[in-house]
């Protein structure tokens, strides 16, 4: 399946804005934990 596909199969893609590109990974993790395998990520200033 490709990725956008993927994205198409998918009912909601949450997005986040970031302070700081570190917390990227502990909040995939606990997204994907939480059954949201995909997210719009903007980082703020």
């Amino acid at each position: 399946m490709s990725v956008l596909e993927q994205l198409g199969a998918k009912r909601i893609v949450p997005v986040v804005v970031l302070d700081d590109a570190k917390d990227a990974a502990p909040l995939a993790d606990a997204l994907t934990e939480g059954g949201l395998p995909v997210a719009e990520v903007t980082l703020g200033n």
